[in-house]
């Protein structure tokens, strides 16, 4: 489902850098390496990214004229000390995407805080959840949008998809 939301808000103009949380194999990441401008950036992360490198090989290899060339998979756990390599290396992120994102309610701050680490007051965050979703005005919404306030982002930038799985 978020593929196809990607798919419909990029485009090939769309020269920015986005950057996925929790992107396991890369599927997100790598459809919108084919989606957007070949001059725009894209960042997976995981907490291991092995599968999901394999997976960008082999995506460029057998589409080399259509993939965006600068996608690259690193690792990382949220609000780890790796934030300054990444944000010296490729800077903020235009679009932050968790595809089914798997977050215990104890790594929300951690999510948060690595949301807020890699955005800017224009960033668009996209979420959804596979497991039980936040609904609106829950503790999960309320927080992060508490700490985006306070950090004087607007709430706006944050869209949540929240997708439930029957």
């Amino acid at each position: 489902i978020m593929c196809r939301f990607l798919e419909n808000i990029l485009d090939q103009n769309s020269n920015c850098h986005m950057l996925e949380l929790g992107c396991g194999a890369g599927l997100c990441g790598i459809v919108s390496a084919f989606t957007m401008s070949s001059s725009a950036q894209i960042t997976l992360t995981d907490r291991y990214t092995d599968l999901c490198k394999i997976n960008i090989e082999c995506a460029s290899k057998s589409h080399e004229n259509r993939i965006c060339k600068d996608t690259l998979a690193v690792d990382l756990e949220w609000n780890s000390k790796i934030y300054d390599s990444i944000l010296r290396t490729r800077g903020s992120a235009d679009i932050i995407v968790g595809a089914e994102i798997c977050c215990l309610y104890k790594q929300q701050d951690d999510l948060i805080d690595t949301i807020i680490a890699f955005s800017h007051p224009q960033t668009l965050v996209l979420l959804s959840f596979d497991d039980k979703p936040p609904p609106n005005n829950t503790r999960y919404e309320i927080a992060m949008n508490e700490k985006l306030r306070a950090r004087k982002y607007l709430s706006s930038v944050v869209y949540t998809a929240c997708i439930n799985w029957r």
